[in-house]
């Protein structure tokens, strides 16, 4: 009971956020999901070489004009292999369209990333670089690439529900000018022990232009684990 007050509450106030930058800039929605295989799992397999070795697809649709019109919509697909308990690395292909000039253009990206964790009893410090390139295939291609650097807090001492900090630094390829920031907060409350959903807010700004974002975030994540599940069942009742 708690735990839906507390949701119902977190929903509200990012309602009301909204609605007060939007009568200065048009509020944002972000609509994700993610579902994701462990490989160890998919090949029925206890191969020490597939063990935390994931591959995923995660599609999304974004929403801008007060969440009215689709400004863009993707699809990623990509692997993640946890070497160990401090260290992470990721490939990730990104495609999709997005909004631009009245028109949807179509864009890829691949992303390569490296995380660095910091894991306690109840919460979790995570650094996360990654280098991407993106082609945008308009009236002419345009090719860019952006390193990012991502710094998360996440806290899982309560019982149902995770809450997660982060902010996002966003630099040029070659000078490594300093571009974009991104701050949100997001709060997972846990489905059972294979799927979670997620709400959350995202404020981001371009440098270049002053321009800001506002976005409620709304995410669901699903995971294959059979082991979670054989552990629920097997365990007394």
């Amino acid at each position: 009971m708690i735990r839906n007050r507390f949701a119902w509450l977190f929903i509200l106030i990012l309602s009301s956020v909204s609605n007060t930058f939007a009568q200065q800039k048009d509020a944002g929605l972000w609509v994700g999901s993610s579902f994701s295989f462990e490989l160890e799992e998919v090949f029925l397999t206890k191969n020490k070489a597939l063990k935390n070795w994931n591959i995923y697809a995660a599609p999304e649709l974004r929403l801008d004009e007060n969440m009215t019109r689709v400004n863009g919509f993707f699809s990623d697909f990509g692997t993640s292999k946890k070497w160990n308990k401090y260290i992470a690395t990721s490939i990730e292909h990104r495609l999709g369209g997005k909004r631009s000039k009245g028109e949807y253009n179509f864009r890829q990206r691949w992303s390569y990333g490296l995380q660095l964790i910091l894991p306690a009893k109840n919460f979790k410090l995570s650094s996360t670089t990654r280098y991407q390139t993106t082609n945008t295939y308009g009236t002419d291609i345009d090719l860019k690439s952006t390193w990012r650097e991502k710094f998360t807090f996440e806290f899982s001492g309560l019982k149902k529900v995770d809450v997660q900090l982060s902010h996002e630094l966003f630099f040029g390829p070659i000078t490594y000018a300093y571009t974009d920031w991104r701050s949100q907060i997001k709060l997972k409350f846990k489905i059972n022990k294979t799927s979670n959903f997620s709400v959350g807010y995202l404020i981001q700004k371009d440098l270049g232009n002053g321009n800001m974002d506002f976005v409620v975030l709304s995410g669901y994540k699903w995971e294959l684990n059979r082991k979670k599940k054989n552990k629920e069942s097997n365990s007394p009742k």
